[in-house]
């Protein structure tokens, strides 16, 4: 007779190879469970209750989750806060991706957050045990078209925002916070899963006091899906110069994904994140989605994703400068908070 863990990891092969992408799902089951890397404790431990309200400080806390203090307004960013990301979402996803990189801080560290923002439906960017942990303090959690549904059980306020002509896609908080919603080019649904209906895929404008910080969650540098996530017939060429609000004005920051550079049609690498933010006039880049969990197999991965974007910006000549990275950088910048400066 099988045993227990021999049932599980016959479960997890058979969720995986119907998940879709049957080779992908064999590569990350290696990766992830036959033979996992040790976790790396994070150089910098950020202390967010030292940080002040009258500046601006960001931390990355890993993948895509990015704590902010924006004057006074806490803001973290697809949170994923636990020792794994799902399926199946079951005892914490017990049974999920595993980090490779610990959580730079403590839970109970974390501050009374102000709003959630989260960027599309993945499991890596939607992860529910993280937002359960933070619902206590009622955020207002603020999600894409189409995923509040799957936020039931989740007690905290959700407002859905959309980046669609004609349609809500701002949010103004009493203390001067503004959230917009901007449209990047990715997906958000999950194949033979309850999040498998289409929804929508935000990225977000945060603002306050006349500084600007974009969140671009995921995002391929073409447009190779419509709005509801669907491969198109022909892929189409963006001008990210023009894209709203983005044109308005320089952007202090801009928090955007390096990883996953390979499956391009639904990302980016270090190249294109350097044409995006000088597209849109960022000032600094943070890069994120990196390092934290093991998505990509090990012969597409980029063995420095932060270096290589640093080297990016040399050799284009870039105007735009890291923000929060050691020259050259590491990894290890996880968890570093930094303060953004005047412009």
């Amino acid at each position: 007779m099988p045993t227990v863990t021999q049932k599980l990891l016959l479960a997890t092969v058979l969720l995986l190879l119907g998940s879709g992408c049957s080779r992908y799902a064999i590569d990350m089951l290696r990766e992830n469970k036959l033979t996992p890397r040790p976790l790396e404790t994070p150089l910098h431990h950020p202390k967010p209750g030292q940080w002040r309200d009258d500046a601006i400080t960001v931390s990355w806390l890993g993948h895509a989750t990015v704590l902010i203090n924006i004057f006074g307004s806490w803001i973290i960013t697809d949170p994923a806060l636990l020792q794994r990301i799902g399926p199946p979402e079951a005892f914490d996803n017990a049974f999920g991706i595993r980090r490779i990189m610990a959580l730079p801080l403590a839970l109970d560290e974390l501050p009374e957050i102000d709003a959630v923002l989260i960027s599309h439906a993945h499991y890596d960017h939607l992860d529910l045990p993280s937002l359960r942990k933070l619902a206590p303090d009622r955020p207002t959690i603020i999600v894409p078209r189409g995923v509040a549904p799957l936020l039931e059980g989740i007690d905290a306020p959700v407002v859905e925002l959309d980046w669609r002509p004609g349609k809500r896609r701002r949010m103004q908080f009493d203390d001067g916070l503004q959230i917009r919603a901007f449209r990047v080019e990715h997906y958000g649904f999950v194949p033979g899963t309850r999040r498998s209906r289409p929804t929508g895929v935000n990225g977000y404008l945060i603002e306050k006091r006349g500084r600007r910080i974009a969140f671009f969650g995921d995002t391929s540098f073409d447009r190779n899906r419509d709005e509801n996530g669907l491969p198109l017939a022909t892929p189409q060429t963006i001008d990210w110069s023009e894209k709203r609000p983005l044109n308005e004005q320089p952007i202090g920051l801009c928090l955007l994904p390096i990883g996953d550079s390979h499956f391009h049609f639904n990302h980016i690498g270090p190249k294109e994140a350097v044409k995006i933010a000088t597209a849109a006039r960022c000032r600094k880049i943070l890069p994120i989605h990196y390092g934290t969990f093991i998505l990509t197999p090990d012969k597409y991965r980029l063995p420095d994703p932060a270096g290589e974007l640093v080297r990016e910006m040399k050799k284009s000549n870039s105007a735009v400068k890291s923000f929060c990275l050691q020259d050259p950088p590491a990894t290890a910048s996880v968890g570093k908070a930094c303060r953004l400066g005047k412009e």
